[in-house]
């Protein structure tokens, strides 16, 4: 992990490394005046052949409870990965918004020493945790992959991936098992990194929530001092508390 000593680098570059993750998807939703371009539609392909591709299998293995159980799991997946994307892409401006704010909020306090540390922390840890979602989510999808690996190496025997079959293809033969294999690669790939991208935004969003309470209570504290001082300035005092009230605005938000 790079090192930065200021909070608000440390917050762009974990911004950065969700939208790379996002955009290798197709699906960064920072960019001004964001259009659809070919990773969009090879994206929203994808998640719509995963439907078809599901309600296919799902009717493929009928009566076989239990493939069929497999295949609701990974339409579980789907379910979960759709409305995401959806209401990423409907709330994208409020997401701009609150992502411009918590920057702000970190570049105000670039110079306050004990402020800026304590950001830093949280960044840190929010960057750590970030690295840990993705490699889980890469990782496990990688993991889909040994089975398959196993049983050919081992008994010369072609098993899928994931229990997913597609409309026409037979994958119980060499040509129609590469095709279906290699399509099931594609959506692994696409869903690990739209997912982990994602869930890194919720993450990265979420936790800086606590930023908030760290300047909230450092202007509160400033302000019991100036209470307490024995020759207290009412003007001071009186912008002191419009910028709490200003700040717990901001957090309402």
């Amino acid at each position: 992990m790079r090192s930065f000593t200021k909070s608000y680098e440390m917050y762009d570059y974990n911004l950065l490394f969700i939208r790379w993750m996002a955009d290798f998807s197709g699906v960064d939703m920072m960019v001004e005046d964001y259009r659809f371009n070919y990773r969009t539609a090879f994206c929203l392909a994808t998640v719509l052949m995963g439907a078809i591709n599901c309600t296919y299998s799902f009717a493929y293995y009928y009566p076989n409870y239990y493939k069929m159980c497999e295949v609701v799991v990974l339409l579980g997946i789907l379910i979960q990965g759709t409305p995401k994307l959806y209401f990423g892409y409907i709330h994208r401006e409020f997401y701009k918004l609150q992502y411009g704010r918590l920057r702000r909020l970190h570049y105000r306090y670039r110079d306050h020493e004990k402020l800026n540390a304590k950001l830093l922390l949280l960044l840190e840890r929010i960057h750590v945790l970030s690295k840990l979602l993705a490699i889980v989510f890469i990782f496990g999808g990688l993991g889909y992959s040994i089975y398959p690996l196993y049983m050919y190496w081992a008994h010369n025997e072609l098993v899928l991936m994931v229990t997913m079959r597609v409309p026409w293809v037979d994958a119980d033969t060499y040509t129609g098992y590469t095709v279906t294999t290699a399509m099931q690669m594609v959506m692994i790939v696409i869903a690990c990194t739209g997912l982990s991208a994602s869930d890194m935004a919720i993450l990265l969003f979420v936790a800086n929530l606590s930023a908030y309470v760290e300047v909230f209570t450092d202007e509160l504290n400033k302000l019991n001092a100036m209470l307490s001082a024995e020759d207290r300035d009412e003007e001071v005092i009186r912008c002191q508390v419009r910028k709490i009230c200003s700040q717990h605005q901001d957090i309402i938000e």
